[in-house]
Formats: C-alpha cells, sequence, structure tokens
C-alpha cells in the first residue's frame, strides 16, 4: 500500500538526509552498511511520523518484505535482517510515542544526526 511505499523512501531519504552515499565517497572505504542501513531505518521512522504515516505501516513492510526475501544463513548479511529491523523501528516509535504524550516535540534522536 501507500504507507509501505513510504516506508521505502523515508528509508532511501534517510541515507541521504544522513549523508550516507557522500560519507562512502569521501573516506574512500566502505563504512559499516549494517550500521548506515539501522541509521536510516531509525530516521525513515521520524520522517515516516513527519508526513503522517502511521509507523506500523514501517512495521508491516519490514515484515512482509524481510519474510519473503530473508534466505537466512546465505543471505549477504550487510544488511540487518528483518526483526532487527523492526525493533529498531519499534525502538524510535516507542520514543515518538513518548515524546507526543508528555507533550515534547518530536525529533530524531542526536545520536542519530552527529
Amino acid at each position: 500500500g501507500e504507507g509501505q511505499l513510504a516506508t521505502v523512501l523515508a528509508h532511501e531519504l534517510a541515507h541521504n538526509i544522513l549523508e550516507h552515499p557522500q560519507r562512502r565517497r569521501a573516506s574512500g572505504s566502505r563504512p559499516s552498511v549494517r550500521s548506515t542501513e539501522i541509521a536510516a531505518d531509525r530516521l525513515s521512522v521520524y520522517l515516516l511520523d513527519a508526513a503522517g504515516y502511521p509507523i506500523a505501516d514501517a512495521v508491516a513492510f519490514w515484515s512482509e518484505w524481510g519474510r519473503a526475501n530473508d534466505l537466512g544463513i546465505l543471505s549477504d548479511r550487510t544488511h540487518p535482517g528483518w526483526r532487527k529491523r523492526i525493533a529498531s523501528i519499534e525502538a524510535e516509535a516507542a520514543l515518538i510515542a513518548a515524546a507526543k504524550a508528555a507533550g515534547r516535540p518530536v525529533t530524531p534522536p542526536a545520536d542519530l544526526l552527529r
């Protein structure tokens, strides 16, 4: 659905916001792809929330797509498994819910944007 497409777009946009492609080129070395994927997943939750999409759409996407494309021990382990992706998304969703409940602005954690 639309929310799942928004999930993919938010994830890829997060890579650009976090300057992952530029950092890879500038360093001349390959940073941990796994860590950049987790960071993009985390930031994508804030982008989805700001755009009015339910975070449950991201969980649904990674559950469906992840299960269908997880090759277990045969997969290339540069990307986190779908369960780890969902765990990081749900952790950020809890931070967003807590901020909203406390009447605080919803902003990504400082460790993500450094």
